[in-house]
């Protein structure tokens, strides 16, 4: 990765954590548009193992993402939580490539 180049996703992730993109999903938000929201299972893997499930969303400052915790499970429990993600936000919309991503 060249200096000062996006991350592949708007998480801080850890050496021993494993983030996988579930997808792009359509919503709506307080104003009832539809607005993009990708998609990431995280394993966080540091004094104990937790799974979470974040939504990141384009922010209206350029430049700028907002991410939700949307679902916790304890343990390694990666299938679960895409299985969950999936049951709560319907078929993504492009799951080839990760969505949102901080500018540089």
């Amino acid at each position: 990765m060249r200096d000062n180049a996006p991350p592949d996703h708007p998480l801080s992730a850890g050496p021993n954590d494993t983030v996988m993109f579930v997808g792009d999903f359509l919503g709506g938000n307080h104003s009832s548009r539809a607005r993009a929201s990708s998609v990431y299972v995280v394993v966080h893997r540091e004094n104990e193992t937790w799974t979470h499930v974040y939504r990141a969303v384009e922010d209206a400052r350029p430049g700028h993402i907002l991410v939700f915790l949307e679902h916790v499970l304890q343990g390694d429990r990666m299938s679960e939580g895409q299985n969950w993600s999936l049951s709560k936000f319907g078929s993504p919309v492009n799951a080839g490539s990760p969505g949102p991503r901080i500018a540089a």
